[in-house]
């Protein structure tokens, strides 16, 4: 049994959620649902749920004053949202779900399929909250990497390039270190800033900030700041060069 959490301003909202969960999901049990920030502080303190269904957008306060105010570490969290704006983006860096009203209920299924893993692993979630929180202060800034052991939580201002491998990635950093992980390039091109990463060809994100040249030719190809060579594609070449001017 997952005991939860319903924070949710909106009565219908609250409505359907707690349908949705009667009818697909009799093992989460329902402590409470708040329509507040305050209260909602007040009752994970006080409840100490396994998990929250928080609505991004509440009134007067957000869902991450909540976050703010609130120990995360054991905290599985499935946010709920009508409109996909830049918090969408904070929480794909930081590796954690949501759901978009109406929710679809296979996409509710499997994130508490994902809750109940993190629940029975004892996942802390500390770090991807910090990660959330850092990114809606300061936009971009880190990212959570998925890998056979976890998550890296990194900086992307570290990040040099992300290279494609089969249905892999593999991040190559400032320090040289190298990270593989289990999403494909294509996710990580969805969700990245491109003015930051930008896909230069099929195989490579890079960087913008780390190109110190641009080499014209039949294949053209960038250099980066410690002397790799990356191969960009025709089809990429202007905008890739309108970005590199306008930076």
């Amino acid at each position: 049994m997952i005991n939860a959490i319903i924070i949710e301003d909106e009565p219908r909202g609250q409505e359907v959620i707690i349908e949705l969960l009667r009818q697909f999901q009799p093992s989460v049990n329902v402590l409470a649902v708040i329509n507040n920030a305050d209260d909602a502080v007040k009752a994970i303190a006080q409840l100490k749920p396994d998990m929250i269904f928080l609505d991004i957008e509440l009134k007067l306060k957000s869902a991450f004053d909540v976050l703010d105010s609130v120990d995360c570490s054991n905290l599985h969290i499935i946010f709920t949202t009508a409109f996909e704006k830049y918090a969408i983006r904070a929480i794909k860096y930081a590796a954690l779900d949501y759901l978009l009203k109406p929710i679809d209920i296979e996409e509710l299924d499997q994130a508490i399929k994902k809750a109940q893993e993190r629940i029975n692993k004892k996942e802390n979630n500390f770090e991807h909250i910090q990660t959330i929180l850092s990114n809606l202060k300061k936009p971009n800034s880190r990212i959570a990497i998925p890998t056979v052991e976890g998550y890296d939580f990194i900086a992307i201002d570290q990040i040099m390039y992300c290279q494609a491998d089969s249905g892999y990635s593999i991040f190559i950093l400032k320090n040289s270190k190298k990270l593989v992980s289990s999403k494909p390039l294509k996710y990580y091109q969805n969700i990245v800033d491109q003015n930051i990463l930008f896909r230069v060809s099929k195989s490579h994100l890079v960087n913008l900030a780390f190109i110190k040249k641009y080499v014209k030719g039949k294949t053209p190809y960038v250099i980066l700041t410690n002397d790799e060579s990356i191969n960009v594609s025709i089809n990429t070449k202007n905008t890739l060069l309108d970005k590199m001017h306008n930076k």
